[in-house]
Formats: C-alpha cells, structure tokens, sequence
C-alpha cells in the first residue's frame, strides 16, 4: 500500500538510496522507512516510495471550534460569577473579581484597563 503524501520513483541504473535522497530532498533512512527496506540495497526497475515535494498535510479543524465553544462557555459561567451580591451578609470578594478578569484577560475577552467599582 502507498504511503500518503508519497510519490512512485522507479530505480534506475546506477542509483543509490543516498543519490535518490539527494534528488527528492530528503535522507536516505526515511526512504528505507517509507520502502520497509532492511538494507540499502535497490535493484534498476525496482519502484520505491518517495516523500511528495507538493504534499500538505491537511490540518485538523475541529480543535480550534471546541476550542472556541469552550472559551464561550467558560465566559458565559465567568459573566454570572461577575456581579458581586452587595447585601449586608455577604462580602464582596474582591480577590476572586480580580481572578475572574485576569482569567478574561488571559484568553483574551477582556482588555488590560482597570474597570473602576463603585463600592
């Protein structure tokens, strides 16, 4: 089976491992890799498998939209931790207000401005 992101390269006369390499860019022990050649050993006629020059590797899309609803989720819990209960019994925190806008901060859904409370 073809290795992807390979191309087919047959043999010729007086070809080496090493002069095959040179010509497709790359070393010698990554086409006995993509070949499972023990040795270095090739034979004229012989097709190997050779790294493709115009191959791009296709990136993965889904990381960074889980990535993005994560963030949106965690903002959404962050925004109802962020009004402080100014009632007689309870204490506002201010530590953890800080915490919470740093956090913002860091995943960068907030500027760096102070906000000013009223308290």
């Amino acid at each position: 089976m073809k290795p992807i992101g390979t191309l087919e390269y047959k043999v010729e006369l007086n070809d080496t491992i090493e002069k095959i390499a040179l010509k497709w860019n790359t070393v010698p022990s990554e086409i006995q890799h993509l070949n499972r050649l023990v040795t270095r050993v090739i034979f004229p006629g012989q097709v190997l498998y050779v790294p493709d020059p115009n191959y791009i590797p296709p990136q993965p899309t889904s990381s960074h939209s889980s990535k993005a609803k994560l963030t949106n989720s965690i903002l959404q819990d962050l925004n109802t931790l962020e009004e402080p209960n100014h009632s007689p019994t309870t204490t506002n925190n201010d530590n953890s207000l800080n915490g919470i806008n740093f956090f913002k901060v860091i995943i960068g859904q907030e500027n760096l401005q102070p906000r000013l409370s009223a308290t």
